[in-house]
């Protein structure tokens, strides 16, 4: 038990210093809203480069006080060999990832003329891109927790005697009764464990992979046309670039919006969700939680 807690507060306590970096106002980003994922700069609220700061759609770590915004910055990108076109760069509208794997974070998506330095090749291709990508870190850090060094125990509680019954007078020759005194009962008692032992996150029920947590995607909310013979779109909905291309379809099954989704028709939004790689048509599609206007 011991050994337990003092693992759960040092890991509390790296949590905690995530939120101000170095004492000066600065604060750690990161690639995921998570201290173990890699950080990208420590930077203050204030940089332009950095964008408006709100808070992540998991309640938990919404808890803990992580948030997310937009940063503007150099950063080093991957794609898939299959999306690198003719001219050895990458075909707009390629998702570029965080790392070479679908597993990785979503950076965004390349545009056409967009600053790009080819680092490596290969299954994927490894290059350095400025852009607008999501980043993460912690605002409101959580009260610090008491030291504890090893198990608490509970203090021993005297229970005090109850108070003795009031005496009647006694007739003469009758019998005299007897009056106990109530002993003094002490009693230990030991406070429940869940007392002792600090709070921590709670996952939630479903859990979703932590990179597509509290991502968001930008384009124009558009309306599917209707199907034709074999062809069916894959969603009533889908974002679409500047350019045109559609970026992803749009599950908007489980999505909590003020008023109609009609009103973001052909409009530029961001939309706020998790998203999933369809093997059959080889294309994305993103499970909308909220969208706003941008």
């Amino acid at each position: 038990m011991k050994k337990k807690i003092t693992r759960t507060l040092v890991l509390l306590s790296a949590f905690v210093s995530a939120g101000v970096a170095n004492g000066q106002g600065l604060i750690d980003l990161y690639m995921q809203p998570d201290i173990q994922a890699g950080k990208v700069d420590s930077v203050t609220l204030d940089d332009p480069r950095l964008g408006q700061p709100a808070p992540v759609m998991d309640d938990a770590k919404a808890a803990l006080g992580w948030h997310y915004a937009e940063f503007e910055d150099n950063v080093d990108g991957y794609t898939p060999d299959g999306k690198i076109g003719k001219d050895l760069l990458p075909v707009n509208g390629a998702i570029i990832y965080g790392g070479p794997s679908t597993d990785s974070p979503v950076l965004g998506t390349y545009r056409d003329g967009s600053y790009i330095e080819i680092k490596d090749t290969g299954a994927w291709w490894k290059f350095q891109i400025r852009m607008r990508y999501p980043v993460y870190f912690v605002l409101d850090s959580p009260p610090p927790l008491p030291p504890v060094t090893a198990e608490a125990e509970a203090p021993i509680v005297a229970v005090a005697p109850a108070p003795a019954p009031s005496i009647e007078p006694i007739p003469l020759m009758a019998p005299i009764p007897v009056i106990e005194e109530s002993p003094i009962v002490e009693t230990q008692t030991r406070a429940p464990a869940s007392s002792m032992v600090p709070q921590v996150e709670r996952q939630p029920s479903s859990v979703t992979p932590p990179d597509v947590i509290g991502q968001s995607y930008q384009g124009t909310f558009k309306l599917s046309k209707k199907a034709f013979g074999l062809f069916k779109p894959k969603s009533p909905f889908y974002l679409e670039s500047p350019e045109g291309n559609r970026i992803a379809w749009v599950d908007t099954s489980k999505i909590v919006i003020p008023g109609s989704l009609k009103t973001y028709l052909d409009k530029a939004v961001i939309i706020h969700g998790e998203r999933d790689f369809m093997e059959s048509s080889k294309d994305w599609i993103i499970r909308a939680r909220n969208m706003r206007l941008k």
